[in-house]
């Protein structure tokens, strides 16, 4: 059976999700809501898997799947907010049909991610391979 393993590694909320052969895929959020935001791809699947979330967020998970609602922090605060992930700059690519093709089958086994979050995550793995500090 597929399983969704749920918990906090480094200070990040972390989504690993394994398949029926045991290969595992993680993903990482630096924050709570992009974990939540994440959660929402699996809510018309989750009967397909095994849930297994540690006890620091099986409460908030359960709660958000449930109903739909996110964890309220009580309005704005200082230091609130999503943090920059560095500086936006607009580029125009070209790439063979097959390149794109390739991209997009990527894409869809790693969820319903954008493409600026798949390119993103791509060359930050091939650039540093053992994790961005």
């Amino acid at each position: 059976m597929k399983k969704l393993h749920i918990y906090k590694e480094n200070d990040e909320f972390v989504i690993e999700k394994v398949n029926e052969f045991n290969h595992a895929t993680k993903r990482s959020f630096i924050s709570e809501e992009g974990l939540f935001e994440h959660l929402e791809v699996y809510k018309d699947v989750l009967d397909q898997y095994k849930l297994e979330v540690t006890d620091d967020l099986w409460s908030k998970v359960l709660n958000y799947l449930n109903t739909g609602e996110k964890p309220s922090h009580g309005g704005k605060r200082e230091g609130a907010g999503r943090p920059s992930l560095g500086t936006t700059k607009k580029v125009s690519i070209t790439l063979p049909d097959e390149v794109w093709e390739r991209i997009e089958h990527e894409k869809s086994y790693r969820g319903d991610i954008s493409m600026s979050q798949f390119i993103r995550e791509t060359l930050i793995h091939y650039f540093f391979p053992s994790g961005l500090k």
